[in-house]
């Protein structure tokens, strides 16, 4: 499975229980005049969204043996320590031990 099935597996899982999420794109790219243009905030998680009683819900996605890099690393413990759910998810079976934390129980 690659990190894109991962992420749009995650997105239909978190929609079906009841959750208000997109995919949120970051990266960056060179105009045709060579200027540097980067889009989203560094660190943010591939899924961003609000669980069914509006709390902020963040999920990063990975696959394979893929780690978390030091930025999105800071970016979840931000998310969380304002009271909102991060997760690292490399299935939707990791959405589900965070059923409970998403009031989804």
């Amino acid at each position: 499975m690659s990190e894109t099935e991962v992420v749009n597996s995650c997105i239909r899982w978190l929609l079906l229980n009841g959750c208000f999420v997109w995919r949120n794109n970051t990266g960056a790219y060179k105009s045709e005049g060579g200027r540097f243009i980067r889009y989203g905030c560094k660190g943010s998680p591939d899924i961003i969204g609000m669980t069914a009683s509006g709390r902020f819900i963040g999920v990063e996605c990975k696959y394979g043996k893929g780690k978390l890099q030091g930025t999105q690393k800071a970016f979840g413990e931000k998310i969380v320590s304002h009271g909102g759910i991060y997760i690292v998810a490399y299935s939707i079976d990791d959405l589900e031990k965070h059923k409970e934390a998403m009031g989804l129980i």
